[in-house]
C-alpha cells in the first residue's frame, strides 16, 4: 500500500454530533471536501463511519478498509460488531429523547448539502465519490439489523432526491444553453468570435448533458441496488419511506420516473398489510393527480389500480380511507374514473367519523356538481334547482330515515351551494307543478329543515369529533349576529310560505309534522315587529287543526313541541300570549273528547258489547293526544284522567275485548300523569295530602298493571306493562328516598308485582337460544329486545333498589351461562356494580343463583337435563373464580356458600345430592383448612341408612364429596354403611 501523507483532522467534534446539532454542517462539508482532495480514503471512512453510527452501530470504518475496496467484508464486520453489542447508547431514529428530535431532518439535510457541494466542486465532480458511497449503502441496506437497513435506505432515497434537484437545475441550464446555441447557429454572418462562442456553447452543452446522464446513472444504480429490495422490507417504516420517495421522484422528475416501470411499485403498495404504507402510497398518488400533465403518462396505471383505490374507502384505518376518498375526488373531478365505480361511497356520508364524512362529502359534492352541470340550464337559480334534483336522487340511495338526511346535510353543507339556497328549496316546494314524486317532496322538506337547523348554529349530528361533538361549542359574536340575521330572514320569508306549505301538505301527517317543526326555529318576535299577529294566530290554528286531524305519534309530538315552544317563557310576549291561549284550548278540548270517547266505550263494556273500529280509533287517538300533552308538560288533572281511564282498564282486566294499542297508550297516559304529579311535588316541604294522593294512585296503578298482565294476552301490552313497572320500581324505590322528606312516597313492590315483572323477563330469556346455539344467526332486533328487557332487571339489581326481594338478584345471576356472551356481559357488569353498592350480600346472591340453576336442572329431563347440568357446572365454576383463595377476606364468604349449599342439598336428599359434586366441589380449594375440618366433623355426625345398592348409588355424591374434603386434610375416606 503506498504511503499517504498525514491528513489534517476534520475537527474535534465528530460528524455525528455535527449532524445531531445541525448548526455546523455547512462548514464541515467544506472541510470534508478539502480533506477528500488530499486523501479520499480518510474522508470516505469518516463519512461511512457516520452512516454506521446513525444506524446505531458504535464502530469506526478505517482508512485501510476503504482503500482495500472490499465493501462486503467491511459491512459484514460492522454488522457482526453490532450484533455482538457494539451499539451506540441511543438509536438516533428510534429514541424519543429531546436532543434527537430533529435528527432525521438534519440527517437528510446533510446528505442534500453534501451532494450539492460535490456538484459545485470541480474536483469532486471529476472524481465522483458517490459511486463508492452508493456501493457501501447498497450492502449496508441488506444488513440483518433493522436500524442499519433503515438508515441506509433513508440515505439512498435522499441521495436520489437530491440528484433529481441537481439534475433539474442542470437540465434547465442545458435547455438555456441549447437555445443560445440555436440562436448563434441561426446568425447569417459569423466571425471568429462567433465561432469561438459556438465552440464554447457546444462544449458546455455536451458537459451538461454528460453530467445529467451521470446523475441518471447514479439514480438507476440506487433504484436497482436499494429501492427494488427495500420497498418490500419486513419493516413497515422502510417500506413507507421507499413508497413516499418514489412518489416524490415521479412528481419532481417525471421525464425519467413517471412511467409504469416505477409507478407499479406505488400501485402494489396499495395492498400493503400496514396502514402507514398504504397511506404513503395514496399520498403519493394525490400529489401526482394534482398535475394535469401527468394524466396521459398515468393512463395505464389509472386503469389498472383505480378499482383498488375505490375499495380502500372501506379500509380499516380511517386515515387511509380519507386519503382514498381524496384520491377518488381528484379522479372524478378530471373525469379519469366512471361515476358508477364510486357510487358506493355515498354510504360514507352516514359514517360515525366526522373526518370521514367530510372527505366523502367532498367527493359527493363533486359528483353532484358535475351531474347538475350536465343538465340543461346550469346557471343561476336553475343551476341550484338542478343541484337539488341531483341531491334528491342521491337520497333515493338511502332508506327512508330523517337521520340519514341530517348526516348528509351536516357533511355537505359547507361544500354545497345548493344547501345554502333555502329560498330555492321553498320555491320548488311551493311550485304548482307537481314535478317531484311524493318521496322527493318529503325529502325536500327534510333537507330544508336540516339546512335551517344547521344555519341556526344547532347540531345536526350528535357524537364525537369536531363536527359532531357532544359539547356545544360557543359561538363568536360575529356568528351570533349571522344566526340572528338568518333567523330574521327565514322568518320573514316563511311568514307567507309556511302556511301555504302546511295547507298544501295538510293531508300527509309526515310532511305536516316536518313543516310544523320549522316554527320552532323562527324568530317569533318578527311577527310582532312586522305587525303580523293575525298571521301568527292563523299559523297556530293550523298547528291545532293538525293536532286533532292526525293520530300519528310523530305528528302529535311535533304539534305539542311547537305549541309549548311558542308558549314558553323565552318566547316573545305577544307570541307567548297567543300560543298559551291555543294550548289551553287544546287541553280543554282533549279532555272533553277523551271523556266522551271513554264514556261511550265504558257503556259498551258494561253492556258486554265491543266497540266499532271507528270508536276504537277515536278512543286511541284521544288517549294519544292526552299522553303527548301530558308528556311534554301540560297539566291535564291526573285525578280526572285516572277516574276516566282506570275503569276502562278494569273492564279490560275483567275480560272486555279491547285492542292492545288502546290498552298500551292508556297505561302510558296514567303513568305519565303519575310522574307529572311527582315532578311538581314540593321536595323541601311536601304536602301531606298530596303525598297520600300519590301513594293511593301509585298502589292502584300497580294493582291495575299486575291484574292486566295476567288477563291480557297481547304482547304489546305485556311489554308496555313490563317497561312501566321497571321505571315505577326505580322512581318510587324505598331505598332511594330513605332518610329524606319524601320517604313516605317510597315503597317496596308487592311480591305479586315483582313476580309478574321477573316472569316477563324469564319468559323472554326462555325464548332466546341457549348459549352457543345459533348465537351468530340470531336476529339483531330480537337480541336487542332481549338485552333491553334484561337491562331493566339489571338496573334494579345493580343499585339494590328492591332489597326486600333478594331473590331477584339470584334469579338474574342464575342465567349467567345460559344465553351467550352478551347476556353474560350484562350480568357481569351488574355484579360489578352491586359489589360496590352492597358487597355484603354478594355471597347470598351467588348461593341463591346456584340453587335456582340447580332447581331448573331438576325440572328437566332427557337431553335438556344434560344441557342444564352442564350450564350449572359452568355457573358454579364461574362463581368460584370470584373467590381467589389467596385473599383471607374471601374465605369466610366462600365457606358460607359451602355451608348454605350443604343445607340446601341435605334438605332434599337424595334428589339434590348431585349439587355437592357438580357445584360445591369448585369451592373446596377456596376455603380455609379450619372450615374444611369443621365441615368434615359435621359429615361424621350424619347417620345414613342404606337399604339397597340402588340407594347407595343415589347417595354416592354425598360420600364422594365427604371424601373430597377429607382428602384435603389427608384423612381416610368416609366409611360407607354396610
Amino acid at each position: 500500500m503506498p504511503r499517504t501523507p498525514a491528513t489534517p483532522s476534520l475537527g474535534k467534534v465528530s460528524l455525528f454530533e455535527v449532524v445531531r446539532v445541525g448548526k455546523e454542517s455547512d462548514a464541515y462539508i467544506k472541510r470534508w471536501a478539502d480533506s477528500y482532495k488530499r486523501d479520499s480514503a480518510i474522508a470516505l471512512s469518516e463519512l461511512l463511519s457516520f452512516l454506521a453510527q446513525a444506524g446505531g452501530c458504535d464502530v469506526k470504518i478505517t482508512r485501510e478498509e476503504v482503500y482495500s475496496g472490499d465493501i462486503d467484508a467491511t459491512v459484514k464486520r460492522v454488522v457482526n460488531d453490532t450484533i455482538c453489542g457494539k451499539t451506540t447508547p441511543e438509536e438516533p431514529f428510534a429514541t424519543k429523547k429531546k436532543e434527537f428530535k430533529n435528527f432525521k431532518q438534519h440527517f437528510l439535510d446533510f446528505w442534500d448539502k453534501l451532494v450539492r457541494e460535490a456538484q459545485d466542486n470541480e474536483t469532486l465532480v471529476n472524481e465522483d465519490p458517490f459511486e463508492q458511497i452508493i456501493s457501501f449503502i447498497e450492502k449496508f441496506s441488506q444488513a440483518s439489523v433493522r436500524s442499519c437497513r433503515y438508515v441506509a435506505s433513508l440515505c439512498a432515497l435522499q441521495l436520489v432526491t437530491t440528484f433529481i434537484r441537481v439534475a433539474n437545475q442542470l437540465r434547465e441550464a442545458r435547455d438555456t444553453t441549447q437555445r443560445q446555441l440555436q440562436a448563434e447557429e441561426n446568425k447569417s454572418r459569423k466571425n471568429k468570435a462567433d465561432n469561438n462562442r459556438l465552440h464554447s456553447l457546444r462544449r458546455s452543452l455536451e458537459m451538461l448533458h454528460g453530467r445529467v446522464n451521470s446523475l441518471e446513472a447514479l439514480m438507476k444504480q440506487v433504484f436497482n441496488g436499494v429501492f427494488v429490495h427495500r420497498y418490500r422490507d419486513i419493516d413497515e417504516h422502510v417500506r413507507g419511506e421507499c413508497i413516499a420517495a418514489v412518489g416524490r421522484w415521479c412528481h419532481t422528475y417525471p421525464s425519467y420516473f413517471l412511467k409504469d416501470t416505477y409507478l407499479k411499485y406505488i400501485g402494489w403498495s396499495l395492498n400493503d398489510k400496514e396502514s402507514s404504507v398504504r397511506s404513503a402510497a395514496l399520498t403519493a398518488l394525490q400529489v401526482l393527480y394534482d398535475e394535469e400533465d401527468n394524466y396521459a403518462p398515468m393512463d395505464t396505471f389509472t386503469a389498472r389500480f383505480s378499482e383498488r383505490v375505490c375499495q380502500m374507502v372501506d379500509d380499516i384505518d380511517n386515515n387511509v380511507a380519507i386519503k382514498s376518498l381524496g384520491t377518488l375526488t381528484k379522479l372524478v373531478r378530471h373525469d379519469l374514473i366512471d361515476f358508477e365505480a364510486v357510487k358506493h361511497t355515498y354510504n360514507l356520508l352516514l359514517d360515525d367519523s366526522p373526518q370521514l364524512r367530510q372527505a366523502a362529502a367532498e367527493l359527493v359534492n363533486v359528483l353532484l356538481t358535475i351531474q347538475s352541470e350536465a343538465m340543461q340550464g346550469s346557471h343561476g337559480t336553475q343551476a341550484h334547482e338542478n343541484g337539488l334534483v341531483q341531491l334528491l336522487l342521491l337520497l333515493q340511495e338511502f332508506p327512508d330515515n330523517p337521520n340519514y338526511i341530517n348526516y348528509m346535510v351536516d357533511a355537505l353543507y359547507e361544500k354545497s351551494a345548493v344547501l345554502k339556497d333555502w329560498r330555492c328549496i321553498v320555491q320548488l316546494l311551493l311550485s304548482d307543478e307537481d314535478i317531484m314524486p311524493d318521496t322527493y317532496q318529503l325529502n325536500s322538506i327534510r333537507v330544508l329543515k336540516a339546512c335551517i337547523i344547521k344555519t341556526s348554529g344547532e347540531k345536526l349530528v350528535q357524537g364525537l369529533g369536531p363536527s359532531g361533538s357532544g359539547h356545544k361549542k360557543e359561538m363568536t359574536k360575529q356568528q351570533r349576529e349571522a344566526v340572528a340575521t338568518f333567523k330574521q330572514e327565514i322568518t320573514v320569508h316563511l311568514m307567507k310560505s309556511l302556511p301555504l306549505l302546511i295547507r298544501k301538505h295538510q293531508a300527509d301527517p309526515v310532511k305536516a309534522a316536518e313543516l310544523i317543526q320549522l316554527i320552532t326555529y323562527l324568530n317569533l318576535e318578527v311577527y310582532a315587529l312586522k305587525r303580523q299577529e293575525k298571521a301568527f294566530a292563523a299559523l297556530l290554528k293550523q298547528v291545532k287543526d293538525a293536532f286533532f286531524r292526525f293520530s300519528a305519534d310523530n305528528t302529535l309530538r311535533a304539534c305539542c313541541t311547537t305549541l309549548f315552544h311558542c308558549a314558553g317563557e323565552e318566547a316573545h310576549e305577544s307570541a307567548h300570549a297567543a300560543a298559551a291561549g291555543v294550548v289551553a284550548e287544546v287541553q280543554k278540548e282533549c279532555i272533553a273528547r277523551l271523556k266522551k270517547s271513554a264514556g261511550t266505550a265504558l257503556k259498551l263494556a258494561r253492556a258486554g258489547q265491543a266497540t266499532t273500529d271507528d270508536e276504537e280509533y277515536e278512543l286511541t287517538a284521544c288517549l294519544k293526544r292526552c299522553y303527548f300533552l301530558q308528556h311534554l308538560g301540560a297539566d291535564l288533572s291526573t285525578t280526572r284522567l285516572q277516574g276516566t281511564v282506570t275503569p276502562l282498564l278494569e273492564a279490560v282486566a275483567g275480560g272486555w275485548e279491547c285492542s292492545g294499542a288502546t290498552v298500551a297508550v292508556s297505561l302510558k297516559l296514567l303513568f305519565e300523569g303519575l310522574l307529572w304529579v311527582v315532578k311538581h311535588l314540593n321536595v323541601e316541604a311536601p304536602d301531606e295530602g298530596a303525598v297520600q294522593d300519590i301513594v293511593l294512585q301509585r298502589n292502584t296503578f300497580v294493582d291495575t298493571l299486575t291484574n292486566l298482565y295476567a288477563s291480557h294476552q297481547d304482547e304489546e301490552v305485556k311489554a308496555e306493562i313490563y317497561n312501566i313497572m321497571a321505571d315505577l320500581f326505580v322512581i318510587f324505590s324505598e331505598e332511594k328516598v330513605r332518610g329524606t322528606k319524601l320517604e313516605l312516597v317510597g315503597f317496596s313492590p308487592p311480591q305479586k308485582a315483582m313476580q309478574t315483572f321477573w316472569g316477563h323477563c324469564e319468559r323472554k330469556l326462555a325464548m332466546a337460544p341457549p348459549s352457543g346455539a345459533g348465537e351468530e344467526e340470531e336476529e339483531e332486533g330480537g337480541e336487542s329486545e332481549l338485552l333491553i328487557t334484561l337491562c331493566h332487571v339489571a338496573r334494579l339489581v345493580s343499585f339494590n333498589l328492591v332489597p326486600e326481594h333478594p331473590w331477584l338478584s339470584a334469579e338474574l345471576v342464575s342465567h349467567f351461562t345460559m344465553h351467550g356472551k352478551k347476556v353474560a356481559e350484562v350480568i357481569k357488569k351488574t355484579l360489578n356494580k352491586l359489589k360496590k353498592v352492597a358487597p355484603e350480600m354478594l355471597w347470598e346472591v351467588y348461593l341463591g343463583a346456584m340453587k335456582k340453576a340447580f332447581d331448573r336442572h331438576l325440572d328437566q329431563s332427557g337431553s335438556g337435563a344434560n344441557q342444564s347440568l352442564q350450564s350449572f357446572r359452568e355457573l358454579a365454576h364461574k362463581i368460584s373464580q370470584v373467590y381467589s383463595g389467596f385473599l383471607i377476606s374471601d374465605r369466610p364468604n366462600a365457606a358460607k356458600i359451602v355451608r348454605g349449599g350443604l343445607d340446601y342439598a341435605m334438605a332434599g336428599v337424595p334428589r339434590r345430592l348431585p349439587f355437592l359434586m357438580t357445584g360445591l366441589v369448585h369451592f373446596t380449594p377456596k376455603i380455609s383448612s379450619s372450615d374444611v375440618n369443621a365441615i368434615v366433623k359435621w359429615f361424621d355426625t350424619i347417620n345414613v341408612t342404606i337399604n339397597s345398592n340402588a340407594e347407595l348409588e343415589t347417595w354416592a355424591p354425598f360420600f364422594n364429596y365427604a371424601d373430597h374434603l377429607r382428602e384435603k386434610l389427608h384423612l381416610p375416606p368416609l366409611k360407607r354403611p354396610a
